[in-house]
């Protein structure tokens, strides 16, 4: 189940950049961790969620002031994971 819901949450930060697109290097740069800890979320290896965790947290500080919304979203997957224990 709390896999389902940071799932989700990815989910909404896609539609999110979808409608406030970022400049070119930090969409890429979130596209990419995103898609990385959706991969992990997938398999059934060990993952380093903590790390995961630390890299969106850096890409939610960089977006807060200019992308506020972005952030709000970021921060929302960050809350999921913490409410994973991570």
């Amino acid at each position: 189940m709390p896999k389902q819901l940071v799932g989700e949450q990815i989910a909404k930060a896609r539609q999110i950049l979808e409608l406030h697109p970022l400049p070119p290097v930090h969409q890429a740069n979130l596209q990419a961790q995103l898609c990385d800890l959706e991969l992990h979320l997938q398999s059934h290896e060990q993952v380093d969620y903590e790390r995961m965790a630390n890299l969106l947290r850096g890409a939610e500080a960089e977006l807060e002031v200019e992308h506020p919304i972005v952030a709000s979203v970021i921060s929302g997957v960050i809350r999921t994971l913490a409410n994973m224990g991570i």
